[in-house]
């Protein structure tokens, strides 16, 4: 892991400091100053490969999800995307992905009963959302320079050299009043687990303390690592923890994700 990520530093460094030497002592070297800058490139070169190697990037899976699915993430990323500061001049716009999700999902309703015409008009709502998705993806993947924490904080899973994706948890507002949207840590690869979530009001009180106002609620229970929680209390800051359910019954340790005010 150390590697991973000083690996180009390093790199970059040495090769810049070589540059500039012989940039300076050109003259006093036999090998020439122009076949020094073609190592030099050469180098450079090998670096930006590694740097494209190491270097975090969103990932989308698109190609593995449904279309309510695809609606479901396309909407958490523009949630957490929406006043973003590490994000200001998203490509294309949150407006104009907005504005394909609801069409997506307009035209997935309507074919739901529909014939050969209203599911072909779907294929190409839905090749429009990917489209832009995957332009917001790259988008995403410049401004964020592979810094983990803020391509998680634009609501993309990361993928990395190790080709593994991961969540980091998370408690954002979400679209209409009363919603919340709830990430939590994805269990290890190959444990199967559902997810159990519940809020209270602030502050938090140990359970022996807790009155009928500061009680933990049960909110939902899914199969997914993310949930919209809905009908939220308005005008109160919430917390709101999460644990996991196994498949053999066994239930793990409650996770405080965080705190939220939710907005009348």
């Amino acid at each position: 892991m150390l590697v991973q990520h000083t690996l180009p530093m390093v790199m970059d460094t040495i090769i810049n400091f070589i540059l500039l030497y012989y940039q300076s002592n050109h003259h006093l070297k036999r090998i020439s100053y122009d076949k020094q800058l073609r190592r030099y490139r050469k180098a450079r070169y090998f670096l930006n490969i590694l740097n494209f190697y190491y270097m975090k990037r969103p990932v989308l899976n698109f190609r593995n999800m449904t279309i309510p699915k695809k609606i479901q993430k396309s909407r958490e990323v523009v949630i957490h995307m929406t006043g973003n500061t590490n994000y200001t001049t998203p490509n294309p716009t949150l407006t104009v992905v907005t504005t394909a999700i609801n069409a997506l999902e307009t035209a997935f309703e309507a074919a739901a009963d529909g014939g050969k015409v209203l599911k072909a008009a779907v294929r190409a709502k839905e090749k429009i959302l990917d489209d832009l998705m995957s332009q917001l993806m790259e988008y995403v993947a410049n401004a964020s320079g592979g810094d983990e924490q803020k391509i998680l904080s634009a609501g993309f899973d990361v993928k990395s050299s190790s080709l593994r994706s991961k969540r980091m948890p998370s408690i954002v507002a979400g679209i209409n009043t009363g919603e919340a949207v709830c990430t939590a840590i994805t269990p290890v690869r190959g444990i199967k687990a559902s997810h159990e979530w519940q809020y209270c009001r602030d502050p938090i009180l140990p359970d022996t303390r807790a009155d009928i106002e500061n009680t933990w609620i049960e909110a939902d229970v899914t199969t997914a690592a993310t949930v919209t929680l809905k009908n939220l209390p308005a005008g109160v800051k919430l917390w709101f923890r999460h644990r996991y359910i196994f498949t053999h019954g066994k239930k793990g340790q409650w996770t405080v994700i965080g705190s939220l005010f939710i907005v009348p």
